[in-house]
């Protein structure tokens, strides 16, 4: 059995709301899990570094996977805005 982080990422997150990284994280292990709170943890992090474009991307495909086509597009438009020369943006 593995390790299972979301207790420890959720007491992260309580203590320290404003972190990028423990945000980012939660989302990505929930993403990873296809756990619909990723889009919660992605918003998170993105109101922490609003111009950060891998946020964004993340938050886009997390919210297409959820079956919102229409904020989907605009996030991830706002991804390529962001970052456009990022290979990752540009194939979303």
């Amino acid at each position: 059995r593995g390790l299972y982080p979301v207790p420890l990422l959720d007491a992260a997150r309580t203590r320290h709301p404003a972190d990028f990284e423990i945000a980012f994280m939660q989302g990505t292990w929930f993403a990873a899990q296809g756990d619909p709170r990723r889009i919660g943890a992605f918003e998170a992090a993105r109101a922490v570094r609003p111009d950060n474009a891998v946020v964004w991307n993340n938050l886009g495909t997390s919210l297409e996977t959820a079956g919102d086509g229409d904020a989907a597009v605009a996030v991830l438009g706002q991804a390529v805005a962001l970052g456009g020369d990022q290979p990752k943006t540009l194939c979303n």
